[in-house]
């Protein structure tokens, strides 16, 4: 078997509605489709840094996938020297993903039973829960989410008083049967007295959790103390996860959000999902609005992690007014079809993209 091929394709994938992060507006999604393989079998990977919250820009990205193919057939096969040869794809989490996603789908399409963490016949279909973001009618979107069979709904709060807020909350819980489980996510968005407010004012509503409530993570733990409500960590995840052995610091946190593009990867966000189950603590799989490939192995990703279906977050993909799959997979039921995901997958259109590398 030749060696595989390595090509790379710049994309811009307009929003089907503008989308609001940390403050400035975005319209399209910018990113990279990583091919890796050849007539026998070709992986992706995708590769879309978030604006506002990865550290790295798209051209930066570029640069280290550049780097890291230039080093193919040259790497020590000892762990250790491979691993410094390959240590400035820290600084770059989403291309650490969109390789591991690349090079893992290889093995998986030519049959090797070295594909790692991403495939696993343990299940063959993912819940994910519907996003209701912001801004727009929520009751209506909370609505559709349960005639449609999805069995939990994220909610975006801390863009509005938090006494707006509360009352949303209150309102789309009161659409919502109790079976269908309400997350709430503020992107640290409150100080110590909203965050209390907010807890007091929403404390007869059941909530499976709300995600990272203090501008200040330090007092989490007394939050989750004092307010009653269990809570779940996203960023203070992104911000800790090197370490291994870290979840033991926050056995009291309901779930941790795990987001490859923003963690760096497969191996380790299996890493951090396997000390998480062994305090008890739900790893829930989450999307950064990547491409469909991205999506697809999101998706697998997360039926590899647990053998219970816990609701992820890839409802994403429907911001995305166009795609780099000329057909794409549809969330039925609350649900992805794994195998259509892949038939999907394989009509990555690549000629319709621009390529930036081949070698």
């Amino acid at each position: 078997m030749d060696a595989p091929i390595v090509s790379l394709y710049r994309y811009r994938l307009p929003l089907a509605k503008p989308l609001r992060l940390c403050g400035e507006e975005i319209r399209e999604r910018v990113g990279l489709i990583l091919a890796f393989g050849g007539p026998y079998g070709t992986g992706y990977g995708d590769i879309a840094p978030l604006p506002g919250f990865s550290r790295e820009t798209v051209d930066d990205a570029q640069a280290a996938v550049i780097r890291w193919a230039g080093l193919l057939g040259q790497l020590s096969k000892e762990p250790t020297e491979r691993e410094e040869s390959l240590a400035f794809l820290e600084a770059t989490p989403s291309a650490q993903f969109g390789i591991e996603c690349a090079t893992f789908s290889f093995r998986h399409a030519i049959g090797s039973e070295r594909s790692l963490g991403l495939y696993s016949t343990t299940r063959r279909t993912v819940s994910v829960n519907g996003l209701i973001g912001g801004t727009g009618d929520s009751l209506a979107d909370a609505r559709r989410f349960h005639a449609e069979g999805y069995r939990a709904v994220k909610v975006k709060v801390g863009q509005e008083r938090v006494e707006t807020d509360i009352g949303r909350v209150h309102a789309i819980r009161a659409v919502l049967p109790i079976d269908v489980m309400l997350r709430l996510d503020a992107n640290r968005a409150w100080s110590w007295d909203e965050a209390m407010a907010f807890a007091d004012g929403i404390r007869d509503v059941v909530i499976e959790y709300i995600e990272e409530p203090l501008a200040g993570p330090e007092r989490l733990p007394e939050f989750a103390t004092r307010s009653g409500l269990a809570v779940a960590l996203d960023e203070t995840v992104v911000e800790g996860c090197a370490a291994n052995g870290w979840a033991a610091r926050y056995a009291w946190a309901s779930a941790f959000v795990l987001k490859p593009t923003l963690i760096g990867g497969i191996r380790r966000c299996e890493r951090i999902a396997n000390e998480a189950l062994e305090f008890g603590i739900r790893p829930v799989v989450s999307a950064c609005f990547e491409s469909g490939a991205g999506i697809a192995a999101l998706a697998h990703l997360a039926s590899a992690l647990t053998k219970e279906d816990i609701p992820v977050g890839l409802d994403t993909y429907d911001w995305l007014a166009a795609d780099v799959l000329t057909r794409r997979f549809v969330i039925r039921g609350g649900q992805l079809d794994l195998d259509e995901v892949d038939a999907c997958v394989g009509t990555c259109n690549l000629d319709a993209l621009e390529e930036v590398y081949r070698g």
